[in-house]
């Protein structure tokens, strides 16, 4: 062996050897921490179950309801949503969950990023209901079944529309309000 390797295998065992008195002495090194540490550690290890909880809870409610019933139970959308809503909560501020939460906002920093992908998606529905005689417009299965692709990509998904039609119902209402305003003068 290098004297290279050697020094890694002579760290690796100290590492362990702290770990290993660490592990032993844990009452004790509780004890000595400052009272905000273990507080942090709590809050971490609270973070740690919720997370673990709202997951449980999420696989609970799908294996008591199948597919076709949760789309029409109301309770056991309730329970989705609020195992959701927890998981997500207790996973944001918690280091353990930081290679997830750092590609959730890489994916999308802004919600207008994905725009592009939007668009483009838009693009290939039209591309594929033109050359493709077999296309099916409309979605056949999950959330969106019998709506159109087209349609729920340009109204539903890509968000600069949402804000286009805020934008236009906004100016609209500027051009009332100044002609109220001189018919009133």
């Amino acid at each position: 062996m290098s004297d290279g390797q050697v020094e890694a295998l002579e760290s690796l065992q100290v590492l362990l050897k702290g770990y290993a008195e660490f592990a032993m002495n844990l009452q004790t090194n509780w004890q000595l921490m400052p009272k905000w540490q273990r507080a942090s550690i709590e809050r971490a290890a609270g973070d740690v179950v919720g997370a673990l909880g709202g997951v449980c809870t999420a696989l609970a409610v799908r294996c008591i309801w199948d597919d076709d019933d949760l789309k029409n139970s109301l309770w056991g959308n309730l329970m989705l949503y609020e195992a959701d809503d927890l998981t997500t909560q207790s996973m944001m501020y918690n280091m353990l969950f930081l290679p997830q939460q750092f590609d959730q906002l890489w994916s999308s920093p802004i919600a207008g990023v994905t725009a592009g992908k939007d668009i483009m998606a838009a693009c290939n529905n039209i591309a594929a209901y033109v050359m493709d005689d077999d296309y099916d417009p409309n979605y056949t299965s999950g959330r969106y079944a019998g709506q159109n692709r087209f349609l729920l990509n340009l109204v539903v998904k890509f968000q600069f529309t949402e804000v286009l039609i805020i934008l236009l119902l906004s100016i609209k209402l500027i051009v009332i309000i100044r002609l109220v305003i001189i018919f009133l003068l």
